[in-house]
């Protein structure tokens, strides 16, 4: 079966464990949008995220082992040991990781839920993933390609793409330094800087507090050490493939999600 394929025994260890609430978050949001035509109040998405988080492991792992079955049909068959490679290794100079092209020799989008009404852009789905990003589908436009990524169009190594950061998220930021993370207690803030409140202009409409973001954006989907599997190009990848025309090689990274 391809949830026990060596090239997701390889890869799995290295998923966020935040990854699987953040989309099926998402997904539980977008249904009750459509069937009550309002939005979920931040206790009642609080509720459900407090469901979603807990799901047996058995279950999120399976979750994980399905999405990168599907992640890696979508991976070049001579890139796939090199997608091994950089999610092992967590470095910025690894080698690009090239993904099908769509019809129109853009990146593909993909579902990553069974039945799921939206798609992804892979590179986003990698960003959320391996580093525990809460990146909305429609920020593909913040997605940016580090310079020594040869083919940015294609490219869904995670470790070649950065966020843009723009002035509110610094001003933002300058509110959110005045937690203490490291000490992982919401209690411990600074009696000086309490961070954004109503008075400032500020609500915040998320479900997840500064010290909970810490911890689960750290927590890999597995416990235990993380697997590192010999690379073997044989295991991952089928020589059988053409390769991809330079046309679709070249050019920046697609539109928005």
């Amino acid at each position: 079966m391809d949830e026990f394929h060596p090239f997701i025994e390889a890869t799995l260890p290295h998923v966020k464990s935040f990854s699987f609430t953040w989309f099926n978050l998402q997904a539980r949001k977008r249904k009750f949008f459509k069937k009550h035509e309002k939005r979920l109040t931040p206790c009642e998405e609080r509720k459900v995220k407090n469901e979603i988080q807990a799901e047996k492991d058995e279950m999120k792992t399976k979750w994980a082992s399905r999405l990168l079955a599907k992640l890696r049909k979508d991976i070049r068959p001579d890139s796939r040991e090199e997608f091994v490679h950089a999610i092992q290794a967590k470095k910025m100079n690894t080698a690009c990781v090239l993904s099908n092209a769509d019809q129109k020799g853009k990146m593909r989008r993909i579902d990553c839920l069974r039945q799921a009404d939206k798609v992804w852009r892979l590179d986003l789905v990698m960003v959320i993933l391996f580093k525990a990003i809460p990146l909305e589908s429609t920020d593909g436009e913040r997605l940016i390609k580090s310079p020594n990524c040869q083919y940015p169009s294609l490219c869904i190594n995670p470790y070649h793409i950065s966020i843009t950061v723009r002035e509110l998220d610094v001003y933002l930021a300058s509110y959110l330094n005045c937690q203490q993370p490291e000490s992982h207690d919401e209690s411990m803030l600074r009696p000086d800087c309490a961070g954004p409140n109503v008075s400032d202009g500020f609500l915040s409409t998320g479900v997840f507090t500064i010290p909970e973001l810490y911890n689960l954006t750290r927590a890999p989907i597995l416990t235990g050490s993380p697997s590192m599997i010999p690379l073997d190009a044989s295991y991952y990848a089928y020589r059988d493939q053409p390769a991809l025309p330079p046309e679709l090689l070249n050019g920046s990274s697609g539109g928005g999600g």
